[in-house]
């Protein structure tokens, strides 16, 4: 059998039909899967594509098989029978709770509960709540409406348009500083099919934008690439997803996930012994200390979202800094620095 990378070359598909498989049976990793920087892995014969990236030795997949829940143990097997002729190791990160749990009773698998995905209904609209994060949510949202932002969603193809929401997109990723961790890069109008794009206005300027990318197993969207421009009024990203979430609702959508966080520490550990158990929550707690893992969590928690488990999926029996080193590669762990940092 040839090596992963020369037979996902055999049995690569077109991209058209990549972009089509990921739009309908994809979930909240499938944007990596479209980044330049991943690999994908496919089979003849099924449905669907395996999303991964190589490094030190290891197969980093991200988030669940992309097919058919039928197709999941043919293209699971596949997929590791060709990486075990070349002796790469795989780690699923935000892997769903029913496969983690399929693959630890097939594959004798190590599960580490890392984070948790996080789902909205649209219908139920975050403004109306109560308690602290309902009203913190409409005093945003006020202030946001009251400084003359306003929210539309954009259709293609306005070219003066989509150049300004280009230059926002440009301008928030070199404002950026400090630790970053994503796993995916920003191509705004790339595999445009089932994408579409909602941005605050104040007048004539472009203030923020968020990405929607078509989910259609679970009749609903991914949020993602959400951003506001230096300028912007303070609230306008609340304005942006509460907006949203206005129009998917009257869309009768009842799905949308903001993808996964990390938890604040780790949850179920399974596979390993407890000196390792010590370890990886150790490595865990370092992680959380130098990189602002709480933020998303702190961000969307105000939006009221339910909550459902994510893990990494090791299928080795140890975890040592091999894996967190193969790890930060395909999590794209990195610092930046933005004009102003640089000059101090």
């Amino acid at each position: 059998m040839q090596a992963v990378k020369d037979q996902i070359a055999e049995t690569s598909l077109p991209r058209r039909l990549i972009v089509e498989c990921i739009r309908r049976w994809g979930g909240g990793a499938s944007d990596a899967l479209l980044d330049p920087a991943c690999s994908l892995f496919s089979c003849p014969d099924i449905d669907g594509v395996i999303g991964y990236r190589r490094g030190n030795g290891h197969a980093i997949v991200y988030g669940d098989p992309v097919c058919k829940w039928a197709d999941v143990p043919l293209l699971v097997e596949a997929f590791h029978s060709s990486c075990r002729e070349q002796n790469i190791k795989i780690i699923y990160i935000m892997a769903s709770e029913p496969f983690a749990r399929w693959t630890a009773e097939r594959l004798s698998s190590v599960l580490v509960a890392f984070g948790e995905e996080l789902i909205f209904d649209p219908h139920d609209d975050p403004k109306k709540r109560e308690g602290t994060h309902g009203s913190l949510v409409r005093r945003k949202v006020r202030r946001a409406s009251g400084e003359g932002v306003a929210i539309q969603e954009y259709h293609p193809y306005e070219s003066s348009l989509q150049q300004a929401l280009e230059q926002v997109a440009c301008s928030w990723l070199q404002g950026r500083s400090g630790p970053q961790i994503h796993i995916s890069s920003v191509n705004l109008f790339a595999d445009s099919e089932g994408k579409r794009w909602f941005y605050a206005h104040k007048g004539n300027d472009i203030v923020g934008m968020l990405v929607l990318n078509r989910l259609e197993s679970r009749q609903g969207w991914l949020l993602n690439h959400l951003m506001a421009a230096k300028n912007a009024p303070n609230g306008t990203t609340e304005l942006l997803v509460t907006g949203t979430l206005e129009v998917l609702a009257h869309e009768d959508c009842h799905y949308v996930t903001a993808g996964v966080v990390p938890c604040r520490q780790l949850g179920e550990i399974s596979g390993l012994g407890a000196l390792s158990i010590r370890l990886v929550r150790g490595m865990f707690a370092i992680a959380n200390k130098v990189f602002p893992l709480e933020g998303p969590r702190i961000f969307w928690s105000k939006f009221h979202p339910s909550a459902h488990p994510s893990y990494l999926v090791f299928h080795q029996t140890t975890i040592g800094w091999r894996q967190i080193r193969a790890l930060t590669q395909a999590l794209h762990v990195r610092w930046a620095f933005n004009a102003t940092s640089s000059k101090e």
